[in-house]
């Protein structure tokens, strides 16, 4: 009995692969055209820069950000402080320390690949400031620093 389970069920997948086969292909020639875009995976996405930040009166949306602010993390729905410090990655044309000084920002560290750590005054306000930064040509991407504290209760 369960040999001819098994002739039936080997049959059966037998005869479905050669169905499968039997039928046209699609040509999988195409035309190959490469398009480059300039994009973040947040852009690609559709995801836009909405922070929550906690107040006295709960959560709110925030309308600007500054450093020690501090907001609801979506991913894990923990707290995370805002540094004051963006993390921006500039074309590779671009000296980092010219930029800096055109937005006023202090330059805390920097690598060979124009991946640079901005800080900005204390009381600036990050939300503008990464609009702004976001609009450059030369800039390829732009968030902001946050340091998260995983097992502080909200």
């Amino acid at each position: 009995m369960k040999i001819t389970n098994l002739v039936a069920v080997a049959t059966v997948l037998g005869l479905s692969s050669f169905s499968i086969m039997a039928h046209d292909k699609l040509s999988t020639e195409t035309n190959t055209q490469q398009i480059e875009v300039n994009q973040s995976r947040a852009a690609f996405f559709g995801l836009n820069d909405v922070f929550y930040v906690k107040t006295d009166a709960g959560v709110k949306e925030a309308q600007t950000l500054s450093a020690g602010d501090k907001l609801l993390v979506n991913s894990s729905g923990s707290l995370a402080m805002v540094t004051g410090k963006l993390i921006v990655k500039l074309s590779e044309s671009i000296d980092p320390e010219q930029f800096a000084k055109l937005y006023d920002l202090d330059l805390d560290w920097k690598n060979n690949s124009n991946l640079v750590i901005l800080a900005a005054d204390k009381n600036a306000d990050l939300l503008s400031l990464l609009a702004q930064l976001k609009a450059d040509k030369r800039v390829v991407r732009v968030k902001l620093d946050k340091t998260i504290a995983k097992n502080s209760p909200m």
